[in-house]
């Protein structure tokens, strides 16, 4: 979903430390591997509210680089579906189905998750975790600010549009992931999202986007995808991704 308008332990936070990079030096890069080790960390989140309120968002795996994550960044108005509480929250793995009388994942092809940190709706982001072992799932490694990232970089965003996956006779697994190009057009303090500080960028994002993680060519997120805007409801071309300082800031 998008929205058009507008204690985690020291262990943890430790390890989260590593994986924040300063922006370096432009280098070549074999992108098709680097879009694959990213898509290991991508995850698409499934929320059912009060009966029979349902809905998707994306999510991506943060933590000690190389080592298995259980957790992970997503958007607040996906976890909270603007405060319509209680809301339980599954990450879907592969050809994941639902019983069509709760409409309840498959305990068997989901993972629970819990809240562990959240915001009251800007900026935009929730930290999750999975609320059992898990395995498979690497973190992406992430910016030290997006603020640092020059407008013109080219950037990729990574998800799961709900367009798609209607579309698609496979659902949830690695390679249901999309990634669209683009870049980096504006650094833009959003007014109609509290003044929240977003990479306004060219990588097409839809419903179902919402949460997910916008690379660079190295695979470091320097954003995480939440808004669409425009000047019709028909024309609604302009992406916004959150800068990333927020997030890293709650964890």
């Amino acid at each position: 979903m998008i929205r058009r308008k507008r204690l985690l332990s020291l262990i943890l936070c430790a390890a989260l430390l590593v994986c924040v990079l300063p922006m370096g030096a432009a280098a070549e890069t074999d992108f098709p591997t680097v879009l694959a080790e990213a898509k290991k960390g991508v995850v698409q989140i499934y929320c059912l509210g009060a009966y029979p309120d349902c809905w998707i968002g994306t999510g991506f795996a943060v933590g000690e680089s190389g080592k298995d994550s259980d957790i992970f960044l997503t958007n607040w108005h996906v976890v909270t579906h603007e405060d319509n509480l209680p809301t339980r929250i599954w990450i879907l793995q592969e050809n994941c189905t639902f019983d069509e009388r709760t409409l309840e994942p498959d305990p068997s092809k989901s993972i629970e998750c819990k809240v562990l940190k959240t915001t009251t709706g800007y900026p935009d982001y929730a930290i999750i975790q999975a609320t059992e072992p898990v395995t498979g799932y690497k973190p992406l490694k992430l910016m030290k600010s997006s603020n640092d990232v020059p407008d013109g970089t080219k950037v990729y965003a990574l998800g799961y549009p709900a367009v798609v996956g209607d579309a698609s006779v496979t659902h949830y697994g690695i390679d249901d992931i999309t990634s669209t190009d683009g870049m980096i057009s504006q650094h833009m303090q959003y007014a109609y999202a509290g003044n929240t500080w977003v990479l306004m960028h060219t990588a097409n994002i839809s419903g179902g986007n919402s949460g997910g993680p916008l690379i660079t060519e190295d695979g470091v997120v320097v954003g995480l995808n939440t808004y669409i805007f425009g000047e019709t409801r028909e024309n609604m071309n302009r992406c916004c991704a959150v800068y990333i300082d927020y997030a890293i800031e709650g964890l």
